[in-house]
């Protein structure tokens, strides 16, 4: 143009025809397109804004809800209200200010509600002055109301219905309820009854009319209580139901009255939906139109009683075009009942949730950069309510009372009767199709959490709806659908265990105050049912309680009370004291019953800290994995240093997940979680890919741990990993600086992406020829490349400055399957955490609004399966809010000392032993160090509790790691130790209260640890469970997973055979001379010996004992070490067995020549699996976990007692069995095959060691054949377990050379043996035949006269059948109910009643009633040759007289307690009438102590002369007995006049007078005189016991009748 108009100037003459005019008009348009070329080359340029564009144009402009602008707005329109009606646009920027006068036709208008209501305020004095204020009455006038009801009745014959509404809309507006219907309600209810009329008549039209304006809402605003909100809706009622009589004028059909028939009431009767119309969906009478999307009709149970009557609520409310909110507690399913209706009616729903951050430009849209054809623009995007109004679509609008009152009011022209929105950007007004409807939903305000009251003038724009909470039948119908392979009643247990948790917590609060308000609901019985049926072992069913419920409880008091619920309720003892294990593989991470797959992918970060999992830190573990496993929400509480954060870490790492840690705080926005718009970074991108790049190679890399493909892929890969490395190398010294680059210049260098191209095309042409078990997709692969090729073309070009949206770590980690932890996630805003709750719904999905519509559409992630998120709290500073807690699981990680606290169940020193056992992992040495260094942090604890200050394991951590530094340094034990100690504690417990504690800590526990010294007899080693010389790492289980849980497994019988060895060692002559690094290893190392390799020079000066000469004992040692080898395999699984068996073999060599027990075990093993119960065990858990479909990758042990509890369905029954019988029958195979082990050298003791050895040679050959065959007889396992006992007992005396009790257990053994001659003839006959030449040895004659059991006290006599032994159990019974065996001295007699069966026990005459009958009742027992019936009939009257007697005689008492108050002077003598009055009982009560101590004095006296007698003839028993017989008789006599003691405890003395008067004529007198005996000494025990206070001093008298009848006289 610029040549055009040169030519034309210099050259006019040639264009004669041109007018002047048009060279200037021209000259206009180019500087018009010079302007236009300016502008496209601008990001950003000014737009006039509606009131701008209404002053120029001169139009009328309306300001809705002025007063909720803010104040800084409102101010900038006072020169516009002023005469001059001026505005300057300083916003525009340039050099001249504008200034825009209003055009004379220019006016405004603003309308708004009174201050008062919730998010409503005044204006200012200073704003409200230039406006003319109109106030606008609401219509009250009951005839103007009438007026327009009449005139919006569609039909002339229901204007009658004007009245009643009217009249109610006055009466009900009167109450003062708190909630006044206006006209808008009015309206509502007549357009209703016009709309449904036809289908429910006229009179049910009115009604549910009243429902949808009122009813279903009452609660919403207006603070009722549920039994008050009953009240009012059945008084709505009546009212409306009154006026509907006057306007009839006749009496109206009863069911009008029932509230279950509008959607209310406890007995609605259960509704079918309808489903199959195709075009409408709903229940009758209600229905909707169905959408154009495809039906979903699963997912979701309507048919549940308050389902079913919530959904009749929201149909109801749908017959009207106004929006719905919804309101209800936490879990009651608001957001599932609209998405599900969505689903079943075909149409598409938006969900949007809403916070205290939501902008309208979130909402509605913004102008957002976009790539176009001339680089980055900004350009119109659609907000998601925008989006989906244009599509027609349903919204549902979450949490609505989080959001701003802006943001609500700026929806009221969507939800009002316009039914539009105005785009002010765009100047565009878009209206709602018909198929637009809005839904919200929100927990109560009362809540918290952020929550607020909505204005009555936005409130009633909406239909309301209460969503009514489930009860126990809906509970049952939702998880019978969900679930229905579980049990009717174990459902209903669960239901009424959730129930019963709430009353108590939430209504009775009797517990779980801590931490509380609680939500036991839906969503808890959802999960617990999910855990059993997720259960492998179907028998388990407590197996969600610790995880669910328990781990939330803040006390250990709390815990106890919901264990305590949970017996009672199920009926069964839960198993959650258990102890748990930690157990990994390189497929998979357990602990206790929860497990989860490892990721592939190992972090070359380098973990060298120790895996410090102490026994307390397990449950909240297992709860942890449970959640991770199930992709619950897991919400960790605890206090500061409670290891929340690390517990998560811990997780992560070993199962090969990575975790970003976000710190939230009072500042965080969401904006710090999803994302924002920033400025274009090419090394952001560039840093992005190579991070990608470097977890595929990790997970490459990760291969070569796994043997299948060391060989065949690594070394052949070799070169790609060469092609990683110098990549690496490159990167690592390029001149690039992270953390200053903004934007990529020509000359900066980085490392070439060809090298990394080739690298991820490698792995890529791999995945499609291998089957690699990695967890990269070819998708994933090419995805990288695309970005990579990206990057190439970008970085040889110059990028314009452009704008992108960036997301942040939760969107990447949500994209990526990764882990995210929101520490301290209480201290942000909970809007911010409300924003995100979506993805903790079943969907795990979020709408990302704030990036703006891609390809024309709402960014929806859907969580990736691997994504998981935490959060930690720290309630001391609040929590979160109640609508999160309850979408997560909540674990306490509560304080070992807070464990203690009225816990029964925590083993004593806990708290102690968590100390040491942490103290050992971390490689400190010698269990004197540990313990003073465990007693001073538990010292320095306490004090810390007294000041307020809370000292955890950080400190004690912080401790360790310091002290170990100045160790490494050089520096001298003690030295390092007080120093640490120091630098450590007096920072955390403060310079002023905490010097003095911190050394009194150093003097008491620290000043006498030298490192040095001999410690005590079982520290001949160093060595440690898990601790020195090799403390377990994380590393090693993160990469040796396998190797370091067998490692882990056997560190404490590694621990036991380095110090058996070191005292081995210790105690050979010259032992000095064979201490060096060469044969000795650090194992079996003893300490003196240690401290001489550390300082040579100085040995002399420390001489420390370096033999041991007593405080060791190698026998028990022994057993020591095969009880702890037998628990390492029982932790073995299929998989690791060999690796267990390989173990041994090396730690035996190890220990050689100072240990052999890992040798002679090896070979036990060795021989045990090739027996057969060995092949009996692997058959019937090949069985078992094939029928569970166990995965390989989490391995069950094989001797885990899990497998027979797996085993109790039907189909495994004779299974379990057979596994039950192999695995009692396995540890007799390891018991005999050690026995047999010890019994390689026998000592000599010359003949009889002739005469042994054979024998004993033919009890292994018989023990052999009988191992054989012992999983198929459960009797042959009984023998069999007695045979061996003996035989062991024989072994002990023989090494013991203890020989006198060898002939009666020889004789046991072979009594025993017998038994298995008819099924084992042959070898029988060979032990047989040689024990004949042991009964040829002096003194072991074998051939007693006498059976065993005599020589030893007697057999015991049964009755004759069990109907006597029934009838003969409730004589006794009785006697004891009457006169039981407690010690009346001690006991408070508080009440009348306690006093009179006191007095009742203590009546003579009755006593020695009660002894006679007890005594008739034993003997008719013993007489095996009467008939049955006739002992039947002595013993019952027996029972009869006895009852009548005694309680004639408590009649009695009674009575004589009434009446007699004299006081009764008695002098050394008591009777029955001195014992009915209660002075008298007093005073023997005073001195039972005395004469219950000679009762049993009488007793020692007699057992004293009876047993010596026992053993030898019958002749001479018989005339001991009468020796005797006086004494015996006093004794009776005596203890029933004087002592407490109860009658039954002399029947067996009766029993022996009796035996003495009818010696002659009693058949098996020896055995019946020796059985009670027995008696009598176990009633003499007893009763030490029972009336003896402490340690009973029984005085051992040899007493003569002479002597016992002068001791205490009465």
């Amino acid at each position: 143009m610029n040549e055009i108009l040169d030519r034309y100037r210099k050259e006019k003459e040639l264009f004669p025809e041109v007018p002047p005019q048009d060279i200037d008009d021209m000259e206009q348009i180019k500087l018009k397109l010079m302007h236009l070329h300016q502008k496209s080359k601008a990001i950003f340029l000014w737009q006039d804004g509606p009131l701008v564009q209404a002053m120029k144009s001169g139009d009328l402009f309306l300001i809705d809800e002025v007063s909720l602008a803010d104040d800084s707005v409102l101010e900038r329109l006072n020169s516009v209200l002023e005469p001059e009606r001026k505005l300057s646009l300083a916003e525009q920027g340039g050099s001249v200010l504008e200034k825009i006068v209003a055009h004379p036709n220019f006016f405004i208008l603003a309308t708004m509600n009174p201050g008062g209501d919730y998010g409503k305020k005044e204006l200012s004095p200073a704003l409200r002055n230039r406006f003319t204020e109109l106030w606008v009455p609401a219509v009250t006038d009951v005839d103007e109301l009438k007026s327009i009801a009449v005139e919006r009745f569609s039909k002339a014959e229901l204007s009658c219905f004007g009245d009643c509404i009217v009249n109610f809309l006055k009466w009900f507006n009167h109450l003062h309820t708190g909630r006044m219907l206006t006209i808008r309600d009015l309206l509502s209810w007549i357009s209703f009854i016009n709309l449904t009329e036809m289908k429910l008549g006229s009179q049910q039209a009115l009604i549910h009319g009243l429902f949808l304006v009122l009813l279903d809402g009452l609660t919403l605003g207006m603070n009722l209580a549920k039994s008050e909100a009953t009240e009012l809706r059945r008084t709505c009622m009546s009212f409306i139901l009154e006026e509907l009589r006057k306007v009839e004028g006749k009496p109206l059909n009863s069911r009008l009255n029932d509230l279950k028939n509008y959607g209310w009431g406890d007995d609605i009767t259960k509704t079918d939906i309808d489903c199959n119309h195709p075009d409408d969906f709903g229940i009758a009478p209600f229905y909707i139109t169905k959408g154009h999307f495809a039906c979903k009709q699963q997912g979701f149970l309507f048919t549940a009683p308050t389902t079913s009557k919530n959904v009749l609520r929201v149909l109801r409310g749908m017959q009207l075009p106004k929006p719905l909110l919804l309101e209800g507690s936490p879990g009651v399913g608001k957001t599932s009942l609209i998405m599900s209706l969505a689903g079943f009616s075909g149409h598409n729903v938006v969900r949007i949730n809403l916070s205290e951050q939501t902008d309208m430009m979130d909402l509605l849209g913004s102008d957002l950069p976009l790539e176009g054809e001339n680089g980055i623009e900004f350009a119109w995007s659609d907000g998601i309510l925008l989006q989906a109004l244009k599509n027609g679509s349903w919204v549902l609008l979450d949490e609505l009372n989080l959001a701003p009152q802006s943001v609500l009011e700026g929806l009221n022209a969507i939800l009002d009767h316009r039914a539009e929105v105005y785009i002010p950007e765009l100047g565009q007004t878009y209206k709602c199709p018909q198929s637009f409807r809005v839904f919200a939903c929100q927990n109560p305000s009362s809540q918290g959490g952020g929550r607020k009251g909505l204005p009555k003038s936005f409130l009633n724009r909406f239909t309301k709806v209460y969503v009514d909470e489930l009860k126990e039948d809906d509970y049952f119908s939702i998880c019978k659908s969900e679930y229905p392979l579980l049990s009717d009643d174990l459902l209903r247990n669960l239901i009424c265990f959730n129930n019963r948790l709430f009353t108590d917590t939430m209504i009775h609060r009797k517990y779980g105050q801590e931490g509380s308000p609680w939500e036991f609901n839906l969503r808890d019985i959802m999960r617990s049912c999910q855990m059993i049926a997720d259960s492998p072992d179907t028998s388990k069913n407590d197996c969600f309680l610790n995880t669910v419920y328990l781990q939330r409880m803040r006390t250990a008091v709390d815990r106890n009370e919901v264990l305590k619920l949970f017996e009672e309720v199920f009926q069964i003892k839960p198993s959650i004291h258990q102890s748990k294990m930690l157990y990994v593989n390189a497929h998979c991470l357990v602990v206790g019953n929860a497990s989860i797959r490892r990721n592939n992918s190992r972090s070359y970060a380098v973990q060298i800290n120790q895996l410090n999992i102490l026994p307390g830190i397990l449950h909240s573990l297992e709860a942890a994995i449970h959640c991770i496993h199930q992709g619950w929400l897991c919400i960790l509480v605890g206090q500061h240093s409670s290891g929340k954060t690390s517990l998560i870490r811990l997780l992560a790492q070993l199962s090969g997940n990575t975790v970003n840690e976000l710190n939230l705080s009072s500042a965080t926005d969401v904006s710090e979680l999803l994302g924002c718009f920033e400025q274009y970074n090419f090394f952001r991108h560039y840093k992005e890919v190579i991070s990608q790049v470097e977890r595929y190679v990790n997970e490459y890399f990760s291969l070569s741990m796994d043997i299948r493909w060391k060989k065949d892929l690594i070394m052949v890969r070799k070169g790609l990993f060469e092609k990683w490395f110098k990549f690496v190398v490159a990167k690592k010294y390029s001149s690039i600086d992270t953390s200053t680059f903004i934007e990529m210049g020509r000359n900066a260098s980085l490392p070439p992406l060809s090298l990394v191209i080739d690298i991820v095309e490698q792995m890529k042409s791999d995945l499609e020829l291998l089957d690699l078990p990695i967890s990269l997709t070819k998708d994933d692969l090419s995805k990288t490349l695309k970005s990579i090729y990206s990057l190439q073309q970008k970085e040889a070009l110059h990028q314009p400055v452009k704008f992108e949206w960036v997301a942040g770590d939760l969107i990447r980690a949500i994209e990526r399957g990764e882990w995210v932890i929101l520490d301290n996630a209480n201290l942000c805003n909970p809007t911010v955490l409300d924003r995100i709750n979506s993805l903790f719904e079943k969907e795990r999905s979020i709408v990302v609004n704030e990036c703006g519509l891609v390809d024309g559409n709402p960014v929806v992630l859907k969580a990736h399966p691997n994504f998981r998120m935490f959060l930690t709290v720290n309630a001391k500073y609040g929590e979160v809010s109640r609508a999160m807690r309850n979408r997560g699981v909540e674990i306490f990680l509560m304080e070992q000392s807070r464990c203690l606290e009225g816990c029964p169940n925590v083993p004593e020193n806990s708290e102690r032993k968590d100390v040491t056992r942490f103290l050992i992992s971390c490689g400190v040495p010698r269990m004197e160090l540990i313990s003073s260094m465990t007693e001073a942090h538990l010292y320095a604890k306490a004090a810390g509790l007294r000041l307020g200050i809370n000292i955890t394991i950080l400190e004690i951590t912080r401790w360790v790691q310091l002290f170990q530094q100045l160790l490494i340094k050089g520096n001298q034990l003690s030295w390092s130790l007080h120093l640490s100690w120091e630098h450590t504690y007096l920072p955390s417990l403060g310079q002023v209260s905490g010097s003095d504690v911190v050394e009194e800590g150093k003097l008491r526990f620290l000043t006498n640890v030298d490192g040095c010294s001999a410690g005590l007899p079982c520290d001949f080693s160093l060595s440690l469970p898990g601790g020195w010389p090799i403390e377990l790492k994380l590393r090693d289980f993160i990469w040796y997973s396998k190797e370091s849980c067998v490692q882990r497994n056997c560190m404490y019988l590694q621990s036991l055979g380095a110090q058996y060895a070191a005292y081995q060692l210790s105690n050979l002559e010259g032992s000095s001379s064979l201490i060096g690094p060469s044969n000795i290893h650090p194992y079996v190392l003893p300490a003196s010996s240690l401290y001489a390799l550390q300082f040579p020079t100085l040995s002399g000066q420390h001489s420390v004992k370096t033999r041991v000469t007593g405080g060791f004992n190698s026998e028990l040692a022994g057993q020591m070490l095969f009880i702890a080898a037998n628990w390492v395999m029982e932790q073995s699984t299929k998989s690791d067995l060999d690796l267990y068996g390989i173990w041994f073999k090396w730690y035996n060599g190890l220990l050689q020549p100072y240990c052999s027990f890992f040798e002679n075990y090896g070979n036990i093993l060795k021989q045990e699996s090739e027996h057969p119960v060995w092949h009996s065990i692997l058959e019937c858990y090949g069985e078992i976990t094939a029928y569970h479909k166990v995965d390989a990758a989490h391995p069950i042990p094989l001797l885990s007692t899990r497998l027979l509890d797996m085993g109790g369905c039907d189909t495994l029954k004779t299974c379990q069995k057979r596994l039950h019988k192999a695995l009692n029958g396995l540890n007799l195979l390891r018991l005999t095959l050690w026995q047999w082990q010890s019994e390689t050298v026998l000592p000599d003791f010359g003949v009889l060691k002739a005469a042994l050895l054979p024998a004993l040679k033919s009890l292994r050959c018989l023990e052999d054949e009988v191992l054989k065959l012992i999983v198929s007889s459960r009797k042959l396992l009984q023998i069999y377990t007695r045979i061996l006992d003996y035989h062991r007992s024989i072994w002990k005396m023989i090494v013991s050379s203890q020989f006198e009790g060898l002939p009666v257990v020889w004789n046991l053994l072979r009594k025993e043996i017998l038994k298995l001659q008819p099924k084992f003839p042959e070898v029988v006959g060979i032990f047989l035949m040689e024990s004949v030449n042991l009964n040829n040895l002096q003194d072991f004659n074998s051939q007693n006269s006498k059976p065993t059991l005599w020589i030893h006290g007697g057999h015991p006599l049964v009755p004759s059948s069990g109907r006597v032994f029934y009838k003969f159990q409730e004589i006794v019974a009785f006697s004891a109910a009457v006169w039981p065996c407690k010690n009346l001295s001690k006991k408070q007699l508080d009440d009348k009643q306690q006093i009179i069966d006191a007095m009742l026990s203590a009546n003579q005459d009755l006593r020695c009633l009660a002894l006679e009958g007890v005594y008739i009742a034993f003997r008719a027992v013993s007489k095996p040759e009467e008939e049955e019936s006739t002992v039947l009939a002595q013993l019952d009257e027996i029972h009869k007289s006895l009852v009548r007697k005694v309680e004639y005689e408590r009649n009695n008492l009674g009575l004589l307690l009434k009446t007699s108050n004299a006081e009764v002077k008695v002098c050394c003598s008591v009777s029955s009438d001195i014992l009915c009055n209660t002075c008298g009982f007093n005073g023997w009560l005073a001195s039972l102590p005395l004469l219950n101590l000679k009762s049993l004095n009488l007793d020692t006296a007699l057992l004293q002369c009876l047993s010596k007698w026992i053993q030898i003839d019958s002749s001479q028993i018989r005339q001991s007995i009468a020796n005797s017989e006086a004494l015996l008789t006093y004794a009776i006599d005596y203890s029933l006049e004087l002592s407490s003691r109860s009658p039954s405890e002399f029947t067996q003395h009766k029993i022996v007078w009796w035996i003495h008067h009818n010696w002659d004529t009693v058949e098996n007198v020896d055995a019946k005189f020796a059985s009670s005996l027995l008696e009598i000494w176990y009633n003499y025990h007893k009763s030490l016991w029972t009336y003896c206070s402490g340690s009973p001093k029984v005085f051992l008298l040899d007493f003569t009748y002479s002597s016992v009848s002068i001791l205490i006289q009465p």
